[in-house]
């Protein structure tokens, strides 16, 4: 015979996740996530800047064409020589292009 499930255990919290390792290590965690998202100002100024442009800028969104830039370069980055520029920009012209 089977003995009933006990009932008297309290549920899981779901709301309650993984809390980061205190110490030194979580500071320094934190502090490169904070860099790294400073370094993303640029990007949010092109936005807020593209209508004081000459030409017409308003159809691009500009963070987007910056960070696919950034991903370009990335993937194809060579630690002798870096990432080939007109190779770059040829990947990011029709991405460009598809905002026009």
């Amino acid at each position: 015979m089977t003995s009933p499930a006990n009932t008297d255990t309290a549920a899981p919290q779901l709301s309650a996740g993984p809390r980061p390792a205190p110490g030194p290590a979580a500071d320094e965690g934190l502090s490169r996530r904070l860099r790294a998202l400073a370094c993303t100002a640029p990007l949010h100024d092109l936005d807020v800047r593209k209508a004081n442009l000459a030409g017409e800028y308003t159809v691009y969104a500009m963070a987007e064409v910056a960070l696919a830039a950034i991903d370009h370069v990335t993937l194809n980055m060579d630690f002798d020589t870096g990432a080939d520029h007109d190779q770059i920009v040829a990947r990011l012209l029709p991405r460009v292009a598809a905002q026009a």
